[in-house]
C-alpha cells in the first residue's frame, strides 16, 4: 500500500468547509474574491477552531449570498449560522474603531439538535 502524504492544515480546513454547500460556496467565493493567500494566512493563524476573514464588500456579499443573511453594513456585532450545517458566524466591529471589522467563522459545522 503506497504511502499517504498527510493533508496540510489548508487543505483540512477546505475539506470541512466542503462537507456543506452553502459553507463551501462561501469559502471558494472568498478564495477567489478576497484572495487566496488572504485565506492560506488566516488559516495559518486559527486559534480555537475560528478561522477570522477579511470583513470586505466581497465577504459581506458572499454571507448574503451563502447563507441568506444581509448584515448592515453599520452593525457593530451580528451572530448567525448556516442554515444547512449551523457552522456559526460572527461579525463584530472595534467598538474604538481602531481596527476594521472582524469576520470570524467556526472550522467545523455543528450536528443539528
Amino acid at each position: 500500500m503506497p504511502n499517504r502524504t498527510p493533508r496540510s492544515r489548508f487543505d483540512e480546513i477546505v475539506s470541512n468547509f466542503g462537507a456543506c454547500p452553502r459553507c463551501s460556496l462561501f469559502l471558494v467565493g472568498y478564495r477567489n474574491g478576497v484572495g487566496g493567500d488572504n485565506l492560506r494566512a488566516a488559516v495559518d493563524l486559527i486559534t480555537n477552531d475560528w478561522l477570522e476573514l477579511a470583513w470586505t464588500p466581497v465577504t459581506r456579499e458572499l454571507a448574503h449570498k451563502a447563507f441568506g443573511r444581509q448584515v448592515d453594513v453599520n452593525s457593530f456585532y451580528y451572530e448567525s449560522c448556516c442554515p444547512v450545517c449551523f457552522r456559526v458566524f460572527i461579525i463584530q466591529a472595534d467598538e474604538r474603531e481602531t481596527q476594521p471589522p472582524a469576520f470570524r467563522i467556526e472550522t467545523r459545522p455543528h450536528a443539528p439538535h
